[in-house]
């Protein structure tokens, strides 16, 4: 009776501890990402945003120059280049792909982050979220973004028995390691001991400590700080290259998916601290074991159907990054980041002036071009440009959204696109499951959107700066994985269908048919107009 009533606890606590020793190559992994992160922030006070990025480019220049027939487009329909044979040994490769990470890292402190210092921390870190669009698009472009592509890195010899994989002894289902991923997790705790090493032994680490701890002090002592800055970003980038490859040789790359899996290191980061070095390792053990038992969870009787949907341990992770933020946010809201937002108030209401002269008459001009728009003949003017400014329209009113909140109050949120992606399938939800038509879809959405921002603004009246960035990004990768493929928020196969139809009957007022390209412009048009004026209305006040 006893082994029947303990049986499951120890089947239980042994699937917890296998996949706990599963999670270790992950681990490793996060634990490059995270002191990288932390060594730039130190460097410089900004959050790198474009760290993903510094690991995706240098997966693919590792993948370009290591495997066979690899193509790339470097000018659309003009050079595109197929190479047959791998140009170098894996090795070599590697050492090549990292020095990429550590050129972008200098690229971006040069070009961007300290263009942007007098305007502060808030802009440099808008800065590199420019620097991680560009990357996946200019990426996606040369090697397209529909498939994934594995780059081995690690050669069969190098097992010691000739066997592909380490079976746990005590895995109730057999799993087991493999050696790419053992080789992984070695490489990852070597080059973290080799970094504790350089920062506290090497005149070169210890420059770099005095700078990021009294940058004016260590500047008097005759270090230059600019040099130790741009070492502490081509530090960073090298790091993010090396778990990019590293990733890439035990799973497999992608621009967007490579991108988005340094979002847990951040989340490492926030428990540990942004200017930690040892929090940065207890950080990345947390959120790598919390992220390798998400599989466990699947085996419970209860919650593993639920485990088992899309996107699930993103919703962990997100789970974790508030509760973070929650418990520690006394520390978090530091005076320095408040300092930040009350100057960025400051910079908006000193701003306001008399409005130019000819304000007025140059708005009326540019409405009436906007209405006159898509009644041009399509001769003059194709149809596809008019479908073009419905989608600019929506753009816009995106846009709106971000100079609000980043520009003006100075909380940086990079969730936007997920507020337009909630009321998007709400709409759907309330039009083809409650046959509820226009105009009220249009405001249930909007207040769908809302709701969710103020569940998030709960947080950000905790929390400031950049760890709302993090909550934020955090939030997007979870709706994008978890929300946006669930089936009971009304999408079958992640997309959802709104058909167009007319509002009213013809020749009455109100009508409406949105199956005309001009009516569905100037509807556009229209509540992009009120946006801009109320939120200038609302700048003034």
């Amino acid at each position: 009776m006893i082994q029947g009533f303990f049986g499951p606890v120890v089947d239980a606590a042994l699937n917890v501890l296998t996949f706990g020793v599963l999670s270790l190559p992950q681990i490793s992994v996060f634990l490059l990402f995270a002191i990288g992160i932390v060594v730039i922030y130190r460097a410089s006070r900004v959050l790198n945003l474009a760290h993903g990025v510094m690991a995706m480019v240098p997966a693919y220049v590792y993948y370009t120059l290591s495997s066979p027939n690899v193509h790339v487009k470097l000018i659309e329909n003009v050079i595109d280049l197929t190479i047959r044979t791998p140009l170098l040994a894996p090795p070599l490769a590697a050492l090549i792909a990292v020095a990429a990470g550590a050129l972008l890292g200098m690229v971006t402190e040069r070009f961007v982050v300290r263009r942007l210092r007098a305007q502060g921390p808030t802009a440099q870190t808008v800065g590199t979220v420019a620097v991680f669009g560009l990357g996946i698009a200019l990426v996606a472009k040369m090697y397209g973004a529909e498939s994934a592509i594995t780059t081995p890195l690690f050669p069969p010899g190098l097992h010691p028995t000739g066997s592909e994989s380490i079976t746990i002894p005590f895995s109730q289902l057999g799993l087991g390691l493999r050696y790419a991923q053992v080789y992984v997790f070695a490489i990852g705790i070597a080059v973290t001991g080799g970094l504790f090493a350089l920062f506290r032994f090497t005149p070169i680490g210890l420059a770099m400590r005095g700078a990021a701890d009294n940058r004016q002090g260590a500047m008097l002592m005759g270090v230059n700080v600019e040099r130790t800055t741009m070492t502490a970003w081509a530090m960073g980038g090298g790091l993010a290259g090396l778990a990019g490859v590293l990733v890439g040789s035990i799973t497999s790359i992608h621009p967007f998916n490579l991108s988005l899996q340094v979002l847990p290191a951040f989340v490492a980061v926030l428990i540990g601290g942004l200017e930690s070095l040892p929090g940065a390792v207890w950080g990345a053990a947390v959120v790598g074991i919390v992220q390798g038992e998400v599989p466990a969870l699947s085996l419970l009787p209860v919650i593993g159907p639920f485990a088992n949907s899309a996107g699930f341990s993103q919703l962990v992770l997100m789970v974790v990054t508030f509760a973070t933020m929650l418990a520690r946010s006394s520390r978090l809201a530091g005076a320095r980041v408040r300092a930040e937002i009350l100057g960025a108030a400051a910079a908006v209401t000193g701003g306001l002036g008399k409005r130019p002269r000819y304000a007025g008459w140059i708005a009326l001009v540019v409405a009436l071009a906007i209405a006159v728009f898509p009644f041009i003949p399509p001769e003059v003017v194709p149809f596809s440009y008019k479908q073009d400014m419905v989608v600019a329209a929506s753009y816009l009113m995106a846009a709106l959204s971000v100079v609000l909140l980043t520009g003006w109050v100075g909380q940086i949120s990079l969730a936007q696109a997920e507020f337009v992606g909630i009321g998007a399938f709400f709409t759907a939800v309330v039009t083809n499951q409650f046959h509820v038509s226009f105009p009220a879809s249009f405001v249930l959405a909007a207040l769908a959107g809302a709701a969710v921002a103020g569940a998030l603004g709960i947080v950000a009246l905790r929390v400031r700066g950049l760890y709302l960035a993090v909550a934020t990004l955090v939030f997007a990768w979870m709706a994008d994985k978890f929300l946006f493929s669930a089936s009971w928020f009304g999408i079958v196969g992640g997309s959802a269908t709104i058909p167009p139809v007319a509002i009213g009957s013809p020749g009455t007022i109100p009508f409406l048919d949105f199956t005309d390209i001009k009516v569905l412009y100037l509807a556009f048009a229209s509540v992009a107009a009120g946006m801009i004026y109320g939120l200038a209305n609302l700048r003034e006040s």
